[in-house]
């Protein structure tokens, strides 16, 4: 049997340059891909971390502002108290020192609830500041945060109704208060 050389040349496989030019491709490929899932994964992460804490702040705020709104009488303390009295509820920090803290409520019963979880930022976390602005009595509450790098403040100012006078200390860390009945 004799085989014709015509019928030979016209197979063809894949040479070794086509081979490598081929695989070089698919790496660049795989590489941008990897890289923009990679970024993709960073931002999502980032992202949400910011939200996170930003719904946790704005939870600690409205809890806060929800039990003092009413308060028949309040005390604004430059630190966080040593001693706790009895009739008074407490917001503070629960560690002013540490990197980050959580903020406190101590019922007038003495069980203290974390409001917020470990992120509120050291000695100047937690502000409070009342003022008088024509008849009314105002207390301005700043919060500050970090979780991952992010870090947020929110601050809101509530009319304190049930007061009839200004107390003597107007700024400080934490706050005393009591409710009516």
């Amino acid at each position: 049997m004799s085989v014709k050389r015509g019928a030979l040349s016209d197979q063809r496989g894949i040479t070794l340059v086509e081979l490598m030019v081929a695989s070089a491709v698919l790496g660049m490929v795989v590489l941008v891909g990897s890289s923009l899932y990679a970024f993709g994964a960073s931002t999502f992460r980032l992202g949400e971390s910011q939200a996170w804490l930003q719904a946790n702040m704005d939870t600690a705020l409205r809890s806060i502002v929800s039990r003092v709104r009413n308060a028949t009488e309040l005390q604004v303390m430059t630190s966080t108290p040593g001693a706790f009295d009895s009739g008074w509820y407490y917001i503070y920090l629960k560690d002013p020192s540490a990197e980050t803290t959580s903020v406190q409520l101590r019922s007038p019963g003495g069980s203290a609830v974390a409001i917020t979880d470990d992120l509120v930022q050291g000695e100047d976390g937690l502000r409070f500041h009342a003022r008088l602005v024509e008849d009314d009595i105002l207390l301005d509450i700043s919060l500050q945060g970090s979780y991952r790098s992010r870090t947020r403040q929110s601050s809101v100012t509530i009319l304190l109704g049930n007061l009839t006078s200004l107390p003597p200390n107007t700024s400080g860390a934490a706050v005393r208060f009591r409710l009516p009945g």
